[in-house]
């Protein structure tokens, strides 16, 4: 018994999809494929012709021969045929010369094709996926793109160069989704855009492309120029871009009511003057990836725990949504800081997953423009901190972390990874009256075991001398003190923590609310690894 048509349809449709989504992906993804084979998005047509019903049935499915990859001049226009008036997407690479296997007439071909399918068929072009090559989107090709939702722009794009402030608007008329994903002298087309139906904004060049010559910057929109875009871009909801170092004298602001989702990467400078602005949802996800300029002369350093102790005296301002949760550790050479406006469990790292406000930014940073980047987190809503691994040796360090650990409004404090030393201090000057010790290792009681456990944490470049106050005696002797002060712990988590037994968690209860141990009796040596 055979299959509907409808089934054999179906099957050849998913192929067919799998195919084209794997050429885009290799395009989105490669600049120059000299090591890859011919993309085949077509490949999926032998099956039709095993016999034929099969043959009838795709040619019977319009749906089928939607999707368009510019290869072979025929091939597109038995495509657009047999697609009858179903909308199309429409994929171009243009190949190079001595890299691509094909000759200077075969690019002259496609070429001519891919500008034939613009002209007579734009109207119909739902997604285009095209070199970034402005000149060839003449403004009534662009008037008459009327459902072009999906932009994307590649690379290479080889032509001759546009003075890009001369060259026309690319005003699409119902333009949802511009992908910037090229790297061309030619063409920088995120300065032309006027697309006031815009809902998602992606610019990030293909690095792959770039001779080590080359100044990647050039290639990068500044935050004046992408501010100066969204002023015209009211339904704006998701913005990917990698920003120009050079920070420009800026006074316009971008109101943006319905940008929910934001991801930056550049000089924290740059990054700042975006973020300052641009007026956003409330909710907004933002995550910064901020880094030192290459070239960063006469430019202000101060660490970032200072920042964050100024930041901590800011009082709530819009268009934030204050965070209700704050972590901060060190990844490396940055800071990892992150924020939640509900508040998750902050010693799971699973928990920790989902981040409302990320903010990743060098040991040392600029002074202004790190003040803006902290904005969003409103520190001083803060109720929730963790304090995860930190470069402890840099000046001004402890005193940003106590600050952070003891502001007003404190409710919880997560002490994750850090040599004991250092929570004990966190944990004498904490305001919050919930303390958990999560992933740290105490000294061993018994004194055979502490040469060892002295090395364990020196080779994991955390010192510890033998006569700092590191054991369970001391963590119990800090507990006592406050509890003289009149500022008692309500309640104290241990979890996942070395070298304590049932006996310590009996004296540290004398001094405590409410002990909870996960009753884990470990003498390991090694330090635990810090999640995220």
């Amino acid at each position: 018994m055979s299959l509907p048509p409808e089934i054999f349809a179906e099957i050849f449709g998913e192929l067919a999809r799998d195919a084209y989504d794997m050429y885009v992906r290799g395009l989105k993804k490669e600049a120059h494929p000299e090591d890859s084979e011919e993309p085949r998005p077509y490949a999926w047509i032998h099956l039709t012709r095993v016999c034929r019903v099969w043959r009838w049935v795709a040619l019977s499915t319009p749906a089928l021969w939607a999707n368009i990859c510019i290869i072979d001049a025929n091939a597109t226009e038995e495509f657009i045929t047999r697609s009858a008036n179903q909308d199309l997407t429409v994929t171009f690479r243009r190949p190079i010369l001595g890299v691509d296997d094909v000759t200077e007439a075969e690019i002259d071909a496609r070429m001519e094709t891919y500008a034939f399918v613009l002209v007579d068929h734009i109207q119909r072009i739902t997604s285009l996926i095209v070199p970034a090559w402005t000149r060839v989107l003449l403004p009534e090709i662009v008037a008459a793109a009327k459902q072009l939702h999906t932009l994307v722009m590649i690379t290479p794009a080889i032509g001759p160069p546009t003075d890009d402030l001369r060259t026309p608007p690319l005003a699409f008329p119902a333009l949802e989704h511009f992908e910037y994903r090229a790297a061309s002298f030619n063409s920088q087309p995120y300065r032309q855009l006027l697309c006031p139906t815009l809902k998602t904004l992606f610019l990030r060049p293909d690095w792959t492309s770039i001779s080590d010559e080359d100044s990647y910057d050039v290639y990068l929109p500044t935050a004046r120029e992408l501010v100066r875009a969204m002023t015209s871009m009211p339904h704006l909801g998701r913005l990917d871009v990698h920003l120009a170092d050079r920070a420009l004298a800026l006074s316009q602001t971008a109101e943006v009511p319905n940008l929910r989702d934001v991801r930056v990467t550049g000089a924290t400078a740059a990054v700042a003057q975006l973020v300052a602005h641009i007026v956003p949802a409330p909710t907004i996800r933002l995550a910064l990836d901020c880094r030192i300029p290459d070239e960063g002369e006469g430019y202000d350093v101060m660490p970032v725990p200072q920042a964050i102790s100024l930041a901590l005296a800011d009082a709530p301002v819009p268009p934030y949504q204050p965070c209700s949760a704050f972590s901060i550790m060190d990844t490396r050479g940055y800071y990892a800081l992150h924020g939640w406006r509900s508040v998750p469990d902050l010693t799971r790292p699973a928990a920790r997953a989902d981040v409302d406000v990320e903010v990743t930014c060098p040991w040392m940073d600029g002074d202004v423009a790190l003040s803006a980047i902290l904005r969003p987190f409103m520190l001083s809503a803060v109720a929730h901190v963790r304090v995860g691994k930190m470069p402890w040796h840099l000046p001004g360090v402890p005193e940003g972390a106590s600050a952070l650990c003891s502001h007003a409004g404190l409710q919880s404090l997560v002490l994750d990874g850090l040599t004991v030393p250092h929570a004990l201090h966190l944990l004498e000057k904490t305001t919050a009256p919930d303390v958990a010790l999560v992933d740290i290792n105490f000294k061993p009681a018994d004194p055979a075991k502490e040469a060892q456990w002295l090395y364990s944490w020196t080779s994991a470049i955390r010192p510890v001398s033998s006569d700092e106050p590191s054991s369970a005696a001391d963590l119990a002797e800090v507990l006592a003190n406050r509890a003289k002060e009149g500022r008692p712990l309500q309640r104290l988590r241990i979890l996942r923590v070395q070298n304590i037994v049932a006996a310590d968690i009996e004296a540290l209860g004398e001094h405590v609310g409410d002990v909870e141990w996960d009753g884990v009796e470990a003498d390991g040596l090694d330090p635990a690894d810090d999640g995220v």
